[in-house]
């Protein structure tokens, strides 16, 4: 677990507004219409980050803005500063080698409404595989 730079928390911010020009916004009658929420970059919160050895960072980014009712969301920099979405509605469980590779591996736990199950991502990234289930 570590710190991010400013250049590396600004990469995770571009990430995160370019993924998320709307929200979930929560009206009086109860329904939730998606709408788009202005918001400032102090309000993109990084709650949790993780850097590997070779410069890859992970991030679970935060929206805090009472009116936004959407799961946090987690995204990925490359050592090279280029960035991309992940998942939302997971937690991190492990990162490892568990294949033997020499490359670490990311495992998530999915915690989504009416859903469990992980979601395994590997080869930087680029590949993921999931075991998914419903509780209904």
């Amino acid at each position: 677990r570590a710190a991010p730079a400013k250049g590396i928390q600004d990469a995770f911010r571009a990430a995160f507004r370019n993924k998320s020009p709307k929200f979930c916004s929560e009206t009086e009658d109860g329904e939730t219409p998606a709408a788009p929420i202005k918001y400032e970059n102090s309000q993109v919160q990084i709650t949790k980050a993780y850097k590997s050895k070779r410069g890859t960072w992970i991030a679970e980014i935060h929206l805090n803005d009472p009116r936004a009712c959407e799961y946090d969301r987690w995204f990925v920099v490359g050592p090279d500063g280029s960035a991309a979405y992940l998942d939302e509605g997971v937690w991190l469980v492990d990162a490892g080698d568990f294949n033997n590779d020499g490359k670490s591996e990311i495992l998530f736990s999915i915690s989504r409404y009416d859903r469990g199950g992980y979601e395994l991502f590997y080869d930087q990234f680029t590949k993921r595989v999931s075991f998914e289930f419903s509780f209904h």
